[in-house]
């Protein structure tokens, strides 16, 4: 449970406030918690400034709290950080000035204009930004009419330092910069590149600036009155190239560079069309691919690698490996004495189990229908039983 503060640390948590301390210092001194501090002393500072009171030629600006009048004096509430009078003290108004500042290019100071800064609050009461703010801006949109909707503020009087709203009319872009800008008579330059000697020169007059003429000598005054395309064909003169000299030669009325080490010409040579290749030639590229001309175009040839074949060390033993014996269920193997010549693949299965006729009890073999088209048995064929130990070899009879 929280334990109740006493009406007398209230009243000294109070005092402290009032003289000046900050919370954390009042909460070292108290020994309390920066919560309550804070709890008890807001409605303190509240009650401590004196009320608003809003004179003739005053009026409040879009942000709240802060007022202007119509000369461009802008004053503001007292907030809770102004209990010890570090930003100034509220007037018997209840309002504290702010005193205006300056802004615009540090090497123009007269251009300069009048500026306060001002806090933005969200409607909970905390900060979110702080902006600066021109001061004839504050008392052109209180004070002085807009209907056209221009977005520039012309002083009258082209004196930015009188911000009264008598002085001060909304016009466009154009119009600003003919009050602003350079007077009549003035004159500017223009470098045509980096580190230019010979800038261009413009006057104004009339609100225009006009291009003056350069008045500087020709370079090549060094002729004695007497003009480079006055000289005759032939002629070669020296001239800087790059910061060093070169010569020129004139040939019809024109002047070409010499070079130090003209190019030398190559001999022309003479143009001999090789006779296209026959078809049928086989040319060997140096990746070592053959190509084979066709029908006037090259094609590729593939390389054809021989199938290897196994060569067998003991042919006899063969049939007696388990291999041979799978080999042999499936496939008709022709031997020779050193390697497989052929394999073909037997048709249907090899081995049929023996049935029982359930009404004469006899004892017979399935031949499938497969093997007996591939050996043209038919109906009246006769077959003759061969026993060879545990197997019985069925074969045609011979005529």
């Amino acid at each position: 449970m929280p334990q109740k503060i006493s009406e007398e640390k209230i009243k000294w948590i109070k005092e402290l406030r009032e003289s000046g301390n900050t919370y954390d210092s009042i909460r070292k001194i108290t020994k309390s918690s920066k919560r309550t501090v804070k709890k008890i002393c807001d409605p303190c500072v509240k009650n401590t400034y004196p009320p608003v009171k809003i004179p003739e030629g005053m009026k409040e600006t879009q942000y709240p709290g802060y007022y202007i009048t119509e000369d461009g004096r802008v004053y503001r509430k007292p907030g809770r950080c102004d209990i010890t009078g570090r930003y100034g003290e509220p007037d018997e108004n209840g309002l504290i000035y702010l005193k205006p500042g300056f802004r615009g290019n540090p090497k123009y100071p007269q251009h300069h204009y009048e500026c306060v800064n001002i806090s933005i609050w969200d409607n909970n009461g905390k900060y979110l930004k702080q902006i600066a703010k021109s001061i004839h801006q504050l008392v052109a949109e209180v004070f002085v009419p807009n209907p056209e909707g221009h977005n520039e503020i012309l002083h009258i009087d082209e004196n930015n330092r009188n911000n009264h709203y008598k002085n001060l009319k909304w016009g466009t872009h154009e119009e600003n910069m003919k009050m602003v800008g350079f007077p009549e008579g003035a004159i500017r330059e223009h470098k045509r590149y980096d580190n230019s000697r010979n800038p261009t020169r413009y006057i104004k007059k009339d609100g225009e600036w006009i291009l003056i003429p350069n008045n500087r000598p020709p370079w090549n005054k060094g002729l004695k009155g007497s003009s480079w395309n006055t000289l005759p064909n032939g002629t070669v003169t020296t001239r800087k190239v790059n910061g060093s000299p070169a010569k020129f030669i004139k040939q019809n009325d024109e002047w070409i560079y010499q070079r130090k080490n003209p190019k030398r010409k190559s001999p022309e040579r003479k143009s001999s069309k090789k006779e296209p290749l026959p078809d049928g030639t086989i040319s060997i590229r140096a990746d070592g691919t053959t190509w084979i001309k066709k029908n006037g175009k090259w094609v590729y040839q593939k390389k054809k690698f021989p199938r290897p074949t196994k060569t067998l060390k003991n042919p006899q033993r063969l049939s007696k490996t388990p291999q041979y014996k799978k080999i042999q269920k499936y496939y008709i193997i022709t031997k020779c004495k050193l390697k497989y010549k052929k394999m073909k693949k037997n048709s249907g299965k090899i081995f049929e189990s023996v049935q029982v006729d359930p009404i004469s009890g006899d004892y017979y073999v399935i031949i499938p229908e497969s093997i007996a088209n591939e050996l043209s048995w038919y109906e009246d064929t006769e077959i003759g039983f061969k026993i060879e130990g545990n197997e019985v070899i069925l074969t045609e009879r011979a005529d």
